[in-house]
Parts: C-alpha cells; structure tokens; sequence
C-alpha cells in the first residue's frame, strides 16, 4: 500500500509539473492525482483557447494585408518569404529577396563620417 501512494504521488507531480508549463501560476501540489489532473485540464483548456485566439488574429491580419491596393511581402531575418499578399501575387509571382548585411559594429564605424584635413 505504501508503494501504491508514493507511485501515485509521482504521477500526481509528474501531472502537476507538466500543466505548471503551460500556466503562469503554479499551484500548491496536495499530492493527490484528481487535484493534479483538474489543474492540467483547467491549463490546457486556457492554452487552447489562447491558441485558438492567436490562430484568428492571424487569420485577421491576413484578410487586412489582402485587401492593401499594393503588393506586400513579408521575410524574415534570413530572406526568406513568409507572407505575400494577393496584389504582390499578381505584380510578382515569384520573388527573390535577399537579406540585408548586418550592421557595422560602432569599433567599425570609428573616424567615418569625421572631416579629414
């Protein structure tokens, strides 16, 4: 019986554990599994629905950038395109983008711009 409880125990702070990365605020943890499985539940129910949220912003701004009189295209850091919206569809099918070279440290820069004699 003793082992019984301590293996349930661990289970119910494995539980605990796992819904306290999905929460902001963790709760006390009594031990017990149905405690353990409610706060998880409780936490991936949240979860969801800020997902389900941040899917439809998404969907939102998407529908916005469509209707731009003007082509868009969105890269990231590396160039590569990650949003192109209807108007640069049709203005440029297919689109290179190459990224910017990175900035010139301040060390680098030192006596470039100083008038000279």
């Amino acid at each position: 019986m003793l082992f019984r409880q301590r293996g349930h125990r661990a289970i119910a702070q494995r539980l605990t554990a796992l819904a306290s990365r999905l929460a902001v605020e963790p709760i006390a943890d009594d031990g017990k599994v149905e405690s353990a499985l409610s706060y998880l539940e409780e936490v991936t129910g949240a979860a969801h629905n800020a997902v389900s949220d941040s899917n439809a912003e998404s969907v939102r701004l998407r529908r916005s950038l469509d209707t731009l009189p003007l082509g868009l295209v969105l890269c990231d850091e590396t160039g590569g395109v990650i949003f192109r919206n209807v108007q640069a569809e049709i203005s440029w099918p297919v689109v290179t983008v190459t990224p910017l070279p990175p900035r010139p440290s301040r060390r680098s820069c030192r006596g470039m711009g100083q008038r000279r004699g």
